[in-house]
């Protein structure tokens, strides 16, 4: 798997597909007015990548959601297009001329007949056929999408470790808020595969491409002391008989659940795990043992990145690794200008877990002594 580092270029291209989704999400609603007689106004939020469970998490109540082939440079994949419930009912009434007030009562009744499923799955091959005419116009890859099927969902009963429904993988994902006719209709969410549009690589710019759900872990024979005292993270070693100044691998963190679900998957590995505070003084651990530092914190911050400029400032000579939920592009840059050379989303299973560590630790022992 190849590794891209966050370059100028990779800056440019995040910037080309956003203008490009952003524009063609624009155009697609500009499409559906015409085809409504109405008028469709949609109101965006900047794309982010996203697992699966991110996605969902994003999603409320019962959507419809339609499965969208994606056929490019990439092979063929499925993208998404999930509008909630009344959306669809909007949508797909108006296209069959019924009043607002109908509109209205169907919503209130949470009523999604047949008609109205009809004239909404033909709404999404008009959205299918405009994404596709702004990709040939204006994107490389040129990828054409076609609707393969239409239907409601409940995202919280959509297994996120698993691949159906939506596969697992990284998206995407483009949020925007719809309005017709001034009238507020919900939301929209547009997961298009990030290896589509060629963000696979920068979801982690050193190559970890995506993080899936919580593997939890307990090791019960280890001894470690969990929990916080006054809102700060103990200081503790995973391993049973093995001293703290011994430990080789440091997570210094503000998410104490978190840190402890790491540091238990790397003690299964076999590594010996010191867990600080970000207000504890790192410059106390002996270095001689540290192979690596992970920075966990409960989101990428000023306080987070506090911390990492305290880490680098102690001048061990060791890789740090920044982990934390839903990075952007500019969080990214930002992790790296402060000392991380790595990045790790959480929640991390064992497997995200350990391609950091195959990858970090080799770049620890080449390092000339």
């Amino acid at each position: 798997m190849s590794r891209v580092q966050p370059t100028h270029d990779m800056d440019q291209h995040h910037t080309l597909v956003d203008d490009v989704l952003h524009g063609a999400t624009v155009q697609v609603c500009e499409e559906v007015s015409a085809l409504l007689s109405g008028s469709l106004q949609v109101t965006l939020e900047k794309g982010l990548l996203l697992n699966k469970r991110q996605c969902l998490e994003k999603m409320q109540g019962k959507q419809v959601m339609a499965r969208l082939t994606v056929t490019g440079e990439e092979g063929t994949q499925d993208a998404y297009f999930s509008v909630p419930l009344k959306t669809a009912v909007y949508l797909g009434g108006a296209l069959i001329m019924l009043p607002m007030m109908a509109l209205d009562e169907m919503v209130a009744a949470d009523t999604y007949d047949d008609d109205v499923q009809d004239a909404y799955s033909e709404i999404v091959e008009i959205i299918a056929a405009g994404y596709t005419a702004v990709f040939a116009q204006q994107y490389p890859g040129k990828p054409e999408l076609v609707k393969t099927a239409v239907e409601p969902v409940s995202p919280a009963e959509i297994d996120p470790e698993a691949d159906d429904l939506v596969a697992r993988q990284t998206y995407y994902c483009i949020h925007g808020h719809l309005q017709y006719n001034e009238h507020d209709i919900g939301e929209l969410h547009f997961l298009l595969p990030a290896g589509v549009v060629g963000l696979a690589e920068e979801r982690l710019f050193a190559g970890q491409q995506e993080s899936f759900g919580e593997e939890q872990v307990q090791h019960p024979e280890h001894d470690y002391v969990s929990g916080t005292v006054n809102g700060t993270v103990p200081t503790s070693t995973l391993q049973s008989g093995v001293d703290a100044s011994s430990a080789d691998i440091l997570l210094v963190t503000d998410d104490a659940q978190g840190a402890e679900h790491m540091a238990a998957v790397l003690a299964e590995m076999g590594f010996s795990c010191r867990l600080l505070s970000f207000k504890d003084p790192i410059n106390s651990v002996p270095s001689a043992e540290v192979q690596l530092i992970f920075l966990v914190m409960r989101e990428p911050s000023e306080q987070a990145f506090g911390a990492a400029i305290k880490i680098s400032a102690t001048g061990l000579s060791v890789p740090m690794v920044a982990a934390g939920p839903v990075w952007t592009r500019s969080l990214v840059l930002k992790a790296v200008k402060y000392g991380a050379c790595d990045i790790l989303i959480t929640p991390a299973s064992a497997g995200d877990i350990r391609e950091i560590l195959a990858v970090n630790l080799v770049k620890k022992l080449s390092e000339p002594a």
